[in-house]
């Protein structure tokens, strides 16, 4: 019995280290065991705009309580609620998400209502809105759209599942 712990635990390791060197997204997770969807569900709030690379979020407008979210903070940050059902709502509109990709790296997100120019999650409208996601936890949510010449990524933090 003896020698039979040993090539379980050499085993164990080694797939350790392999699994941590396959990242689905280039800023991580390394592992989970939660699904994309799983990941997604709950309220998140903005952390950080970032236009090419600058922190742009002291740029955004006011944010205004025009449709509300589900335990939003209501501190005057944008909030957004993915659901399990693929819908998204948000302090500034409302639409849908989809996930696309061989190893689901991409998410595309599509207002069917927003108001005005305010929603950043789609800023370029009628382009697609399709998002590389940088990284996926179940407290983060990093996408990143490079669209005539800007890179905008967005920071998003979970404040409740």
């Amino acid at each position: 019995m003896k020698g039979f712990k040993s090539p379980i635990i050499l085993l164990f390791v080694l797939s350790l280290l392999l699994l941590s060197n396959c990242r689905r997204y280039p800023d991580g997770p390394d592992f989970t065991l939660r699904s994309v969807k799983k990941r997604l569900w709950g309220t998140f709030e903005l952390e950080k705009y970032m236009v090419n690379g600058i922190d742009s979020t002291d740029f955004l407008p006011p944010c205004k309580d025009l449709y509300p979210v589900d335990y939003a903070t209501h501190n005057g940050k944008y909030c957004y609620r993915f659901k399990s059902n693929y819908g998204i709502a948000g302090l500034d509109g409302f639409g849908h998400y989809s996930i696309h990709g061989d190893k689901d790296e991409y998410i595309m997100l599509t207002y069917t209502n927003s108001v005005g120019n305010k929603n950043f999650f789609n800023p370029f409208q009628p382009e697609d809105g399709l998002f590389e996601i940088r990284k996926l936890t179940n407290k983060e949510f990093w996408i990143r759209e490079d669209f005539k010449g800007n890179r905008y990524e967005i920071h998003l933090k979970k404040i409740h599942q």
